[in-house]
């Protein structure tokens, strides 16, 4: 039996987020599963995750796949995956809305000047060229944190110069590109 001190006790994260959703509608748990789901999952996954019927999932899975927020890829299981173009879109549309193109500009200047810093300390032009290991077996785990940083200041530049290419009405259909010399380089 636990000893009582006779002080509160303090809920654990799983106990506050439980607390959290219990009192949300079945659409708010399912919602807040949707962005998460980046592998194909079954609806059955997603209604015990969201305590909801396999039905009540099903109906609001199909909701979001009619707003092509995510794609239906199985039948027998049933099997859904986030649309990432869908999600790709609203990174770079909530972009637009927050940030004058003026922001837009420094941001991507602030990001260009991180990635440089990055290929300098690697000696290499992007991410996917970094020896995890060249700093020895030790230091490999610090490293794969520092590729995973520079990767979402390449993530977050290709999102700002989508949106600022939108806003400056340049077209967006360029294809993504990895490489650093094709990169719009606002600090240069």
């Amino acid at each position: 039996m636990a000893e009582h001190t006779g002080e509160p006790s303090v809920p654990s994260p799983l106990d506050d987020y439980r607390a959290k959703t219990e009192s949300r509608s079945a659409l708010d748990r399912v919602s807040i599963l949707v962005p998460n789901l980046t592998e194909k999952t079954t609806v059955a996954e997603v209604a015990d995750n969201a305590d909801v019927s396999k039905e009540t999932a099903r109906k609001h899975l199909n909701h979001f796949e009619n707003w092509n927020v995510l794609v239906r890829t199985g039948k027998n299981p049933e099997t859904f995956v986030r649309n990432e173009s869908y999600f790709d879109w609203l990174r770079v549309d909530t972009l637009q809305r927050e940030q004058s193109v003026e922001e837009l500009q420094e941001t991507l200047s602030e990001l260009a000047e991180e990635d440089e810093q990055f290929a300098e300390e690697f000696d290499v032009d992007s991410p996917r060229d970094v020896d995890i290991l060249s700093g020895g077996y030790e230091n490999a785990g610090e490293s794969a944190e520092k590729i995973r940083r520079w990767q979402s200041v390449r993530d977050r530049m290709d999102d700002v110069a989508a949106a600022l290419r939108n806003e400056l009405d340049l077209g967006s259909t360029a294809p993504r590109d990895d490489s650093s010399g094709n990169r719009l380089r606002i600090s240069e």
